[in-house]
């Protein structure tokens, strides 16, 4: 399992192979984009049933690096879900 697992911003190709080149030799870090494609429930109305029991994002400063700085690095741990 990997020390700690890197997300690259979608949008930030760029950015994600400069990572790999320069900092992905070692096989204790993972690398990986950020699969989600927008925040969910955009509609500010509350549903009338909701299945979701637990909202996966339970780190919301993650969120946020990878939108500012287009990066963001975590210990599995540390990531909800």
């Amino acid at each position: 399992m990997a020390a700690f697992l890197v997300i690259v911003a979608r949008m930030r190709p760029d950015l994600y192979a400069y990572i790999r080149r320069a900092f992905f030799t070692n096989p204790r870090f993972e690398l990986h984009f950020d699969r989600r494609r927008v925040r969910r429930r955009r509609v500010k109305a509350t549903p009338t049933f909701d299945r979701r029991t637990l909202d996966r994002r339970t780190r919301p400063e993650i969120d946020e690096e990878v939108r500012v700085q287009g990066w963001a690095a975590v210990a599995p741990g540390q990531v909800g879900g």
